[in-house]
């Protein structure tokens, strides 16, 4: 074949030519598309990159290789692992573990379950928000200066087509939550003890129909019934018709009025012990919005002590009864001796037999006079204290004198004591003094002060006063002009529910009586000025 000549074209290189135009216009056309496309691919990379270091929780991926690719600030922060010192190692472990062994991350990649039991033990679960991801709690001791509870989730990370190229593992710091879950079960271990330990029964039940959820050890013993029979039931699956229907009442009283309810005596028919009586107190449990949502009832068994209280009420009934005879018996033959002796000194003309005479009388009418003070005062104690108007008592003591001519200066309006029903004879008492031994007293003055310790009640006149050599006598038993025994029975009565009583006036000026009430012992019903 003869050489082309250089006017024929030459067909290899033509075609070279064409294919580099080709190659040409095709990276022409492309090129720009890539490079959007590249670029593209390294902002979406630089913003997982910055997602995954800017989040506050520990985080990692390691690759197929079990070599770190990843490791955020966060877990640089905690573990105090730079992250260039770690990247592309396969120190993973290094944080959470004196020596090397598969973390979460490396048993996900491998898929080895196996080793989740032995290394964790029964810490593990799947996880609950991701596929095929697990999740541990585990403390490390080595993580910051005294350990750290962490919550850790692991799950493998796959490409496109489902090839498992490495693993991400996150790790939360609940530290403080798990602390405060433990500090939340010791105070409720605690507070079961004290309830389970309460002598007195203790209920809970649910605001809407009133079913048993709480009940303590001595609920059961009391009603008969164990704590699971009573769970889920009410009052009408245990109790006669009616004593349900009176629970079930003051349930709803307490829910309706959002108060405690305190019921003195209920009977209620138990299991095992027959008919007992309780003092039961119940009270409204709410929520935030202060709607109710329980109620609990303590019930104390007052049973033995009404008991004993009845019994103690009817000896001294037979007490009493047996004093107003003797009183009677006493009385009569007093007075028929004070009749003998009258009608002795009007035959007798003896003078040192009229003497005598004369003596009996004197010592028959102190006998006499101690027999009608000890009845009148013969039932304090006997009935239980109450609240009483210190006005009303005052007038009602008063009443029984002849006080028209004494002035009355009354500044304890609203006033109430709670006090033994025979007040009303301790004022009786101070009062007669005043007409008895006052002299010239015509006036009377009553009011009172409050006092950090209580209220200081004032009882004072314009007489002649106590002397001061007697003042820390005059409450003596024995001491006094007559029996001895009306100041004595004044400091008795008022002991009985713990207030106490002294004179401090100043002698020619008048008496002053303080009588101090603790302050649990009176209220005042209507504000008045105190004098």
């Amino acid at each position: 074949m003869n050489a082309p000549s250089d006017e024929e074209p030459d067909i290899e290189s033509q075609r070279e030519k064409i294919i580099g135009l080709g190659k040409l216009s095709i990276r022409k056309s492309y090129y720009p598309e890539l490079q959007q496309q590249q670029e593209a691919l390294k902002q979406s990379e630089a913003r997982l990159r910055s997602i995954l270091h800017a989040s506050p929780v520990m985080q990692f991926v390691i690759d197929q290789d079990h070599h770190v690719i990843s490791w955020n600030r966060a877990i640089e922060s905690y573990s105090g692992i730079r992250a260039e010192d770690i990247l592309g190692t396969d120190g993973q472990w290094r944080p959470f573990y004196p020596e090397k062994r598969p973390v979460l991350a490396d048993i996900l990649l491998d898929q080895t379950l196996d080793l989740l039991p032995e290394l964790y033990e029964e810490k593990f679960s799947r996880s609950r928000f991701v596929e095929d991801g697990y999740e541990v709690i585990k403390f490390f001791p080595k993580m910051g200066a005294d350990g750290k509870w962490l919550h850790a989730t692991a799950v493998q990370i796959r490409d496109a087509k489902g090839a498992i190229t490495g693993a991400i593992e996150t790790l939360e710091d609940i530290t403080d939550r798990r602390d405060a879950e433990l500090a939340l079960k010791e105070s409720e271990k605690f507070l079961n003890n004290v309830i389970e330990n309460i002598p007195d029964m203790i209920f809970v039940k649910d605001a809407r129909d009133l079913r048993f959820v709480r009940f303590n050890r001595a609920g059961e013993d009391l009603i008969g019934f164990s704590r699971e029979d009573l769970y889920g039931k009410n009052d009408h699956d245990f109790f006669p018709e009616d004593e349900a229907d009176f629970f079930t009442r003051k349930d709803r009283e307490v829910l309706d009025n959002r108060q405690v309810v305190d019921i003195p005596e209920e009977k209620i028919q138990t299991r095992h012990k027959g008919e007992r009586i309780l003092h039961t107190k119940k009270i409204s449990i709410t929520d935030e919005n202060g709607t109710p949502t329980f109620l609990m009832g303590i019930s104390e068994d007052i049973t033995e002590r009404k008991r004993m209280e009845n019994a103690l009420q009817m000896a001294r009934n037979k007490i009493n009864l047996l004093n107003t005879v003797t009183f009677q018996d006493i009385q009569t033959a007093a007075f028929s001796l004070t009749a003998y002796h009258e009608l002795l000194l009007r035959i007798v003309t003896d003078e040192k037999t009229k003497s005598f005479l004369e003596k009996q009388v004197s010592a028959n009418k102190k006998i006499i006079d101690s027999l009608t003070f000890a009845k009148n005062y013969q039932d304090m104690g006997v009935k239980p204290p109450q609240w009483q108007d210190i006005s009303r008592v005052f007038v009602l003591a008063i009443s029984h004198l002849d006080f028209l001519r004494i002035k009355r200066n009354f500044h304890a309006e609203g006033l109430e004591v709670y006090a033994d029903p025979l007040l009303e004879k301790v004022f009786f008492n101070l009062m007669q003094n005043v007409l008895k031994y006052g002299v010239h007293a015509t006036e009377v003055t009553i009011r009172y002060q409050e006092r950090p310790d209580g209220l200081v009640l004032i009882l004072e006149d314009n007489g002649v006063g106590i002397p001061a050599e007697e003042k820390h006598m005059i409450f003596d038993r024995g001491y006094g002009k007559d029996n001895g025994l009306g100041l004595f029975l004044v400091r008795e009565v008022l002991s009985i529910t713990g207030m106490s009583i002294k004179e401090t006036g100043e002698p020619d000026k008048g008496a002053r009586f303080e009588i101090l009430v603790p302050k649990e012992c009176y209220r005042i019903t209507e504000e008045q000025p105190k004098k």
